[in-house]
C-alpha cells in the first residue's frame, strides 16, 4: 500500500507524470507531452487475503492495473518459473485470476512456471500477457517461454513482450546481447504468432546499467544453475565489466528508436513498428480497463 501511495505522490507531485487508469490516459498523456504511469506488480504475495476478490478489488481502486500471479519462485497463486517442479495453478490461483477479471487487472504470466502460465490462460476471459519475455527456441533460460506459451497466449489475444535484460536474449555464445539479439525476438515472435501479438518489455529504468549489480550477478548465478553458463561470469572472463550489464544498443528507454529503426530495417512496415511499439498493448488494455 506505501509503495502505491508513493507512486501516487510522485505522480502529484511533478507535472510531467500522469496516473493511467484508463487506455484514454495513455493517449492524452501522449497528445499533453507526459509521462504516463501504469502502476504494476511483479508478484502477487501482497494482494493474499481471505476474500480474494474484496483484496484485489481494493487494490484496483488504487490504482493497480497489471499485476503477475507468480513471480520466479512459487507464490500463493502459481509456480515460478525457477523452482524446477513445474507445479499448476493453486485453488487461490484460480479464485484470482477470477477476481482480476472481475476488477480489470492485467494478468501478467512473464516469470510464472509453463504450466501454471497455461493453466492460469484457460481461467482467463481477458487477454493475457507476457509483459517481459523472449522466445526459449532462441535463448534457452528459465525465465523464457515456449512455443506453446506464445501460441496459446496469442489464441486468447493477448501479447509477448520482448524483453531486453541481458541472460534472456543471450544465446550462450560470445556474441554479447544486444539490439540484434533483441531485434531476434521480435521477429521471431511475428513470424510465429503474426505481429499482432507483439510488444516491448525492455524491463530496464531510465537511467543507464538499469539493474542493480548484486542483484544482476545473483540472477546469473541462478541462471548457471540451472540452464548453463553465468552470463555475468561468461563475460567477465572476457574482460567485459559495465557494459556486460547492459544490452549494447538499448543502454535505457532513450534508446527506443533504435528499435524502431531495427524493425524498419527488417522489413517491419511503419504500421506494424506502431503495433508493436505499444498499439498491441493499447488493444488488450480497452478490454481489461474501458
Amino acid at each position: 500500500v506505501k509503495k502505491i501511495v508513493d507512486y501516487h505522490q510522485s505522480i502529484r507531485s511533478c507535472p510531467e507524470l500522469t496516473l493511467v487508469e484508463k487506455t484514454a490516459d495513455i493517449t492524452d498523456a501522449k497528445k499533453q507531452g507526459k509521462i504516463g504511469i501504469i502502476i504494476g506488480a511483479q508478484s502477487c504475495e501482497f494482494i493474499f487475503h481471505p476474500d480474494l476478490h474484496a483484496s484485489t478489488d481494493v487494490f484496483a481502486r488504487m490504482g493497480l492495473r497489471i499485476m503477475q500471479i507468480g513471480y520466479s519462485h512459487r507464490t500463493f497463486a502459481a509456480d515460478g518459473c525457477s523452482t524446477g517442479d513445474d507445479a499448476g495453478l493453486t485453488s487461490h490461483g484460480k479464485v484470482l485470476v477470477d477476481a482480476m477479471n472481475q476488477a480489470g487487472i492485467v494478468v501478467d504470466l512473464s516469470h510464472v512456471g509453463a504450466r501454471s502460465t497455461l493453466e492460469a490462460m484457460d481461467c482467463c476471459e481477458k487477454p493475457p500477457i507476457f509483459s517481459h519475455s523472449n522466445p526459449i527456441a532462441l535463448f534457452p533460460h528459465p525465465r523464457n517461454i515456449t512455443d506453446e506459451q506464445i501460441r496459446r497466449v496469442a489464441e486468447k489475444g493477448g501479447v509477448v513482450g520482448a524483453c531486453a535484460f541481458p541472460p534472456i536474449h543471450w544465446d550462450q555464445t560470445d556474441r554479447r546481447p544486444g539490439l540484434e539479439s533483441f531485434l531476434d525476438s521480435i521477429s521471431y515472435l511475428a513470424e510465429l504468432v503474426g505481429v499482432d501479438h507483439v510488444g516491448i518489455g525492455l524491463d530496464s529504468n531510465a537511467q543507464p546499467g538499469a539493474y542493480d549489480r548484486r542483484e544482476l550477478l545473483s540472477m546469473g548465478q541462478g541462471q548457471a544453475a540451472v540452464s548453463g553458463p553465468n552470463y555475468y561470469l561468461h563475460f567477465h572472463l572476457q574482460g567485459m565489466t559495465d557494459e556486460s550489464f547492459y544490452s549494447e544498443g538499448i543502454v535505457n528507454l532513450a534508446n527506443l528508436p533504435n528499435i524502431t529503426d531495427g524493425m524498419l530495417k527488417r522489413g517491419f512496415s511503419q504500421e506494424e513498428a506502431r503495433q508493436v511499439l505499444g498499439l498491441n498493448y493499447l488493444r488488450v488494455f480497452e478490454q481489461w480497463w474501458d
